[in-house]
């Protein structure tokens, strides 16, 4: 089934999660420490930034990851792929831009503008 890693098909099932457990193939892997099959997931087309909406399930595979290994390997091929991990890098940069304007106006005593106010 997973012989065509282009396919349609293949890209809808790969990221399909389990009814029970709300995580998708790769969700699984990464949170039990199985970073080899992280890489054959990832290569076959698995999407790394699916989060599900309850539970385990609405974190990326990335922040389930088991152990330092399985999420280097997730760095590995985010630095070889970096087309895959465009939504992911853009939600943590917004989010890591949005902690650090919180914090500056917190220190300043004044309340935070939202990101899309000009001045």
């Amino acid at each position: 089934m997973l012989n065509d890693a282009g396919s349609e098909t293949t890209k809808k099932l790969i990221d399909l999660a389990d009814p029970e457990s709300c995580l998708t193939p790769l969700q699984t892997v990464s949170a039990e420490g199985f970073p080899e099959l992280v890489l054959s997931l990832l290569e076959y087309g698995a999407d790394p930034t699916v989060c599900g909406t309850s539970g385990r399930g609405s974190k990326t595979a990335y922040s389930l990851a088991k152990d330092r290994e399985t999420r280097n390997m997730f760095r590995r091929y985010m630095a070889a792929h970096v087309c895959s991990f465009q939504k992911y890098i853009q939600l943590f940069f917004f989010n890591f831009l949005a902690k650090k304007k919180k914090k500056k106006s917190q220190k300043s005593g004044t309340m935070p503008r939202p990101m899309y106010h000009r001045r």
